[in-house]
């Protein structure tokens, strides 16, 4: 499963290898990159105005779903984000996203 961890300025802290195959770049192309940059088609979709209430609202989430093209082709996919906060923080520390294709997809 697809996971990566983005800060709070929405750039890729961290990427496991399943992100890293489905994308095509190593962890240190994709460290430090912009979510949507990296993620072509997540633009269409209401990821980012998920993502603002996540960072000020510390909620988790669910996105549409949205086309990603990748050396394989394009497929359909939606992010669940998990908040990941610093022990007594109130605002969130990182952003944990699951990549997930709808089922039937």
């Amino acid at each position: 499963m697809p996971l990566l961890v983005l800060d709070e300025e929405k750039h890729a802290d961290i990427a496991n290898t399943a992100l890293e195959h489905l994308l095509h770049l190593p962890a240190s192309e994709i460290e430090g990159r912009d979510v949507f940059d990296l993620l072509s088609g997540a633009q269409d979709s209401d990821l980012d105005s998920k993502l603002e209430a996540a960072l000020q609202g510390g909620q988790d989430f669910e996105s549409r779903a949205f086309h990603l093209k990748t050396r394989q082709g394009e497929n359909t996919y939606f992010v669940q984000g998990s908040i990941v906060r610093e022990e007594q923080e109130q605002m969130p520390y990182r952003i944990l996203l699951t990549l997930q294709r709808p089922e039937g997809a």
